[in-house]
C-alpha cells in the first residue's frame, strides 16, 4: 500500500505543478469583484495519504478521534472537529465571524444575514475584511439599509468597526446566485452557525432527471473527455481508462464472487493496482493509469484475486483483454446482505433553488426502499460539503439503521455559503470514501450530488482522482448527480466519478428537454433513461441489491 498511495500522490502532484488554470466562468453570471478574489497563491501539491489499509481511513489519514481539538488544515487554513448531534463537522477553527458564517460579509445589509454587520462596521466589507462590530451613527448606519431584504438595521450609537480576517463569502456569493435568478435566499441565522437548519417548504413537483451509463459507451465518454481536456487543460485531472479491463472473479461453480481483491503486480510483485469486484464479481483495472504511476514496464506483469481464503494469479493479456479467474472455493454469501447508502451532498447557498427538491427526492427514496422484498440490512449516511471559508467544510452523518432518524436528519439540512464557484467536492468526496465506517463485506453506494466543481488549487487537499482510486480499492460505486448550473469543469469531473467506478450520472431535467439537457454537460451519445430523481436514484440503489452475486 504505501507503493501503491505514493505513486498516487507523485501523479496527481505532476499534474498539480503543470499547471492549474482558473475555471471558466459560468456563462451569464456577472464578474466576481476583484475585493472579493482570495489573494493569489502559490499552485500546491497535493498532501499524500497517509500509508494505510482500505478500511483505516481517515482515522489514520487526518488523525485518529472526533476531538475538537484535533486539527488540520487545507489552504493553510487549520480546521476543527466537533459533534453537532448527529453530525460530525470539520470547520475553520477560528469560527464564522460577525456576518460571515454562511453568506459572508455582506450578509447583514442585503438581508441574507439577520443583521449581522451592524453600522459603520460595514466599513469592513472593503477588499477582504469583515464587517460588522461597529454600531455606527448617520447615514452609515442608516435602518433602511439593513431593511433590505431581511436584514434589520437600526443606526443609533458609535463606533466605526474594524474589517478583518478573511472574509470570501459576500459578493461572490450573490454573484454566484446571479446565474440562477429564482433561488430563494436562505435563512442565515447566527444562531446556526456550525449545524444543520430546518427549511420548511411545501410540497414540491418532483425534480425530472436524466441518466446514462459512460461505462456502457465508454468510447462515447472517450471522446468526451479528450475534448474536454482540450478546453480545460489541467483544470481536469487526467485518469486515463483507456484500454480498461475488466476482470471477473468467479468461483468454481462459475458464480461471481462480490469483494474480492484484484490486484495488479510487476516482476518484483510490487502492486501498481488495486480493487475490489462489485455485486457482479467484476472490478476495472485501467492499465495506462496504473503503469503511469508505478514507471514500471508493460510486461511480466500479473493479475493476481483473492477471496475466500483462496488466491490464483494469471498472466496479464494487455489493455482491452477482459479476464475471468475461477477460484478453487464455493463462495460465501451471508445470509443478510448490508447495503450502505451515503449521500454526498453540495449545501452551499447557490443551490437554495433545488436543496428542497432534493431533500423530498431523497426521503422518497427511503419510503420505497421500505418496500423492497430483499432481505437486506439497509445504512443510511450522508456527507455535506460547502467550501473552506463557510462554517463548515464538511458535516458528516454517521451510517446509521435508523431510517425515521436519518429521514428527520435529511430534513434539516439547508443551503448557505459558498462564495466563489468552486466548492469543496474534493473533501466531500475525502469524508466519503475515507472517513465513513462502512461496513466490511457490505455493498456500497454513494450518490455525489452538486451543481459545482471542485476547488483545484487547494494546497494540503485530497484531489478527487485519489477518492476514486481509493473507492475503487474498497468496493464503492458512486453515482454521480449533476443539479443545475454545472459548468463544463464540473460536469467532466462528475462524469468521470461515475464512470470510474462503475456508477451511473445522473441529471436533472429542465424544460422537459432530456436531450437538452444531457447536451449541457456534454452527454451526445449512449441510452437515456429519463423519470423522476427519486425513481432513477431508487433504481440504482435496487438493482445493486438485485444484483448481488447474480451471474
Amino acid at each position: 500500500m504505501l507503493v501503491r498511495r505514493t505513486w498516487i500522490s507523485g501523479l496527481f502532484g505532476f499534474a498539480m505543478i503543470a499547471g492549474c488554470g482558473q475555471a471558466p466562468p459560468t456563462q451569464g453570471a456577472p464578474p466576481v469583484p476583484q475585493s472579493a478574489t482570495p489573494s493569489p497563491v502559490s499552485i500546491p501539491t497535493p498532501r499524500p495519504l497517509t500509508p494505510a489499509a482500505p478500511g483505516e481511513g481517515l482515522a489514520s489519514a487526518w488523525g485518529a478521534g472526533g476531538d475538537a481539538s484535533d486539527r488540520e488544515s487545507i489552504q493553510d487554513q487549520p480546521l476543527e472537529r466537533a459533534s453537532e448531534g448527529p453530525w460530525q463537522v470539520r470547520r475553520p477553527a477560528r469560527g464564522p465571524a460577525p456576518g460571515e458564517d454562511d453568506d459572508g460579509v455582506f450578509g447583514g445589509l442585503m438581508g441574507t444575514e439577520v443583521g449581522e454587520s451592524f453600522g459603520a462596521g460595514g466599513l469592513g466589507l472593503v477588499g477582504t475584511g469583515r464587517g460588522g462590530g461597529g454600531t455606527g451613527e448617520g447615514t452609515i448606519g442608516l435602518g433602511s439599509i439593513g431593511t433590505i431584504g431581511k436584514g434589520g438595521g437600526g443606526g443609533s450609537g458609535s463606533g466605526y468597526g474594524r474589517g478583518s480576517g478573511a472574509g470570501f463569502g459576500g459578493a461572490r456569493a450573490e454573484a454566484k446566485r446571479a446565474a440562477k435568478p429564482s433561488a430563494p435566499m436562505a435563512d442565515a441565522s447566527p444562531k446556526s452557525a456550525g449545524k444543520p437548519r430546518p427549511m420548511q417548504a411545501p410540497q414540491l413537483s418532483p425534480l425530472k432527471a436524466g441518466s446514462t451509463d459512460d461505462n456502457a459507451d465508454l468510447k462515447g465518454f472517450l471522446k468526451y473527455i479528450a475534448d474536454a481536456r482540450k478546453k480545460l487543460g489541467e483544470q481536469l485531472q487526467e485518469l486515463d481508462v483507456d484500454g480498461r479491463v475488466l476482470v471477473r472473479v468467479v468461483d468454481r461453480d462459475g458464480a461471481p464472487i462480490p469483494g474480492a481483491t484484484v490486484s495488479l503486480v510487476d516482476a518484483y510483485q510490487r502492486e501498481l493496482w488495486r480493487a475490489t469486484t462489485y455485486g457482479d464479481g467484476r472490478a476495472p483495472i485501467y492499465p495506462r493509469l496504473a503503469l503511469r504511476l508505478s514507471q514500471g514496464a508493460a510486461d511480466d506483469l500479473t493479475v493476481v484475486v483473492k477471496a475466500e481464503g483462496a488466491t490464483e494469479r494469471e498472466r496479464y493479456k494487455g489493455a482491452g483483454n477482459d479476464l475471468t479467474i475461477a477460484l478453487p472455493v464455493a463462495r460465501q454469501l451471508p445470509q443478510e446482505l448490508t447495503l450502505d447508502v451515503l449521500f454526498i451532498i453540495d449545501t452551499t447557498g447557490s443551490m437554495g433553488d433545488e436543496i428542497a427538491q432534493i431533500k423530498q427526492s431523497l426521503l422518497a427514496v427511503t419510503d420505497k426502499i421500505r418496500g423492497l422484498e430483499q432481505r437486506a440490512r439497509l445504512r443510511y449516511g450522508a456527507v455535506l460539503y460547502r467550501d473552506i471559508y463557510d462554517s463548515y467544510v464538511t458535516m458528516a452523518h454517521p451510517f446509521t439503521e435508523d431510517i425515521k432518524a436519518f429521514d428527520e436528519a435529511l430534513r434539516q439540512i439547508d443551503a448557505g455559503g459558498g462564495g466563489d464557484y468552486p466548492e469543496s467536492v474534493n473533501q466531500g468526496l475525502a469524508q466519503g470514501v475515507l472517513g465513513m465506517e462502512w461496513e466490511p463485506g457490505s455493498a456500497r453506494v454513494a450518490f455525489l450530488i452538486g451543481e459545482a466543481p471542485p476547488q483545484m488549487r487547494y494546497k494540503g487537499d485530497i484531489l478527487y482522482g485519489e477518492s476514486l482510486l481509493e473507492a475503487l480499492a474498497r468496493g464503492i460505486r458512486i453515482h454521480a448527480v449533476a443539479a443545475s448550473g454545472l459548468d463544463p469543469l464540473g460536469s467532466a469531473v462528475f462524469r468521470q466519478v461515475a464512470q470510474f467506478t462503475r456508477g451511473k450520472f445522473i441529471f436533472i431535467e429542465y424544460g422537459r428537454d432530456l436531450a437538452g439537457s444531457a447536451a449541457r454537460h456534454g452527454v451526445s451519445s449512449g441510452d437515456l433513461n429519463a423519470n423522476n430523481l427519486d425513481a432513477i436514484i431508487f433504481e440504482q440503489i435496487r438493482d445493486e441489491l438485485a444484483g448481488w452475486g447474480k451471474r
